[in-house]
């Protein structure tokens, strides 16, 4: 799905700004959903669950905002080795950077007892 750049302002400030492959939000006509290519918009939104995609999943707003919040200099680091040990091409660089640190923090302790049993077992390649 082709991402696209997401402005959302509430209540005079910039409640979020960037990247977004989906977005799906309540209204007072029910549940309204904005995907790229859709024309720009201004609509009345009332309280309910915003939700993104991201990495094909559709996740409440809040969610993916914590989990990035609670990124470490390790995460970081972990996902910059890994964009550098990539060799396809990537299209679409905010979506794809954006997913590879919501899943750090599940990857990362994963990807590196991987490598140390590998290195333990006197595995090569």
């Amino acid at each position: 799905m082709n991402p696209f750049r997401l402005h959302i302002l509430a209540a005079g400030r910039v409640f979020y700004e960037g990247d977004c492959e989906s977005m799906i939000v309540p209204t007072g006509h029910g549940q309204y959903g904005v995907q790229a290519h859709h024309s720009d918009m201004i609509a009345a939104i009332i309280p309910g669950m915003l939700t993104f995609r991201v990495a094909g999943e559709e996740l409440p707003a809040e969610v993916v905002r914590s989990r990035l919040l609670k990124l470490t200099g390790a995460h970081l680091l972990y996902v910059l080795d890994r964009v550098n040990e990539n060799t396809t091409e990537v299209r679409y660089v905010k979506p794809y950077l954006l997913t590879a640190l919501y899943n750090a923090p599940l990857t990362m302790d994963n990807h590196y007892a991987l490598m140390v049993g590998h290195d333990l077992s006197g595995g090569s390649g």
